[in-house]
């Protein structure tokens, strides 16, 4: 026996009943973004930026990894380009990434900032990217088509 009574109940319902202006409770958190270490499955081109020491590896889902000085890593998203990377190129010493995804799909990341951001995003259509290649101290990329334009 409780030295003052009856134990009182401790349901979540008379603790509502109890309390009227309590807040609701509130959502879980979100869960964190997946991490990744390590290579991409599937990797498909590479391309490196020997001034600034960082390795670029695209996948064929699309993902783009970054291996930079100190063991840094960062993986750029692939969005709304599900298909494979084909090409990579640095602007060097620009802090730019062109990312060529099949079919045609151009992106540009921002590398400049601690936050990689995607500057740019074009779409050829169909038309099938062979060779890129970036103009040496210049903000061109030259595109190579299989159809020769």
């Amino acid at each position: 026996m409780w030295p003052f009574g009856r134990k009182q109940s401790s349901t979540p319902e008379s603790l509502a009943a109890a309390s009227p202006q309590s807040p609701p409770p509130q959502p879980p958190p979100p869960p964190p973004p997946p991490v990744h270490f390590g290579v991409p499955y599937a990797a498909g081109c590479v391309a490196v930026d020997q001034v600034q020491g960082t390795i670029a590896v695209g996948a064929k889902g699309g993902d783009v990894k970054l291996f930079g000085r100190g063991a840094a890593e960062m993986l750029l998203p692939a969005g709304e380009a599900k298909q494979a990377a084909v090409h990579l190129v640095f602007y060097t010493n620009g802090g730019r990434l062109l990312v060529v995804h099949l079919p045609g799909l151009l992106r540009l990341w921002d590398l400049t900032g601690a936050d990689p951001r995607l500057a740019a995003s074009f779409s050829l259509g169909s038309a099938a990217i062979e060779i890129v290649w970036a103009v040496p101290r210049s903000p061109y990329a030259l595109l190579g088509l299989a159809g020769g334009l």
